[in-house]
């Protein structure tokens, strides 16, 4: 068996044991919150097409973070939804690999759980799904 095969199935593994979560909604009263079930929709339909393994999802190599940020000021003014995945290495583990499915379910529980985005560590995969308000677009 390949080692990425066997991370991944030890990842699904781990992700039914709650030993293995650890989960924290942000909570700043001056954080940006996702807008209603609007924003909210907009998030997970985003989260929809960025976890491919082109995108946020796939192999992964040590300390490895993947980002994404989508603009929505058409939405709320200076709005932007960022979103990372990051592989942490537990255990020595240089590489992994990161299924589209979960990487779609553990971002959007960050949306759909947390009014204002949060972070999940779930089998040495650490997830932020982050509404920001501040000046500027995604590339500057």
């Amino acid at each position: 068996m390949q080692p990425a095969t066997l991370l991944t199935i030890l990842a699904s593994v781990a992700t039914a044991s709650a030993g293995l979560i650890q989960r924290g909604c942000y909570t700043d009263s001056s954080k940006a919150m996702w807008g209603g079930q609007t924003g909210k929709d907009t998030a997970t339909a985003t989260i929809d097409t960025i976890c491919s393994s082109a995108g946020l999802g796939g192999h992964f190599t040590a300390g490895q973070e993947k980002k994404h940020c989508q603009d929505v000021g058409y939405l709320y003014p200076n709005q932007k939804y960022h979103f990372s995945v990051k592989w942490t290495a537990p255990y020595g583990l240089d590489v992994a690999v990161l299924s589209e499915d979960d990487c779609k379910a553990r971002l959007k529980n960050e949306v759909t759980g947390c009014w204002q985005g949060g972070k999940s560590n779930v089998a040495g995969f650490e997830f932020k799904s982050d509404p920001e308000n501040y000046e500027g677009s995604c590339n500057a």
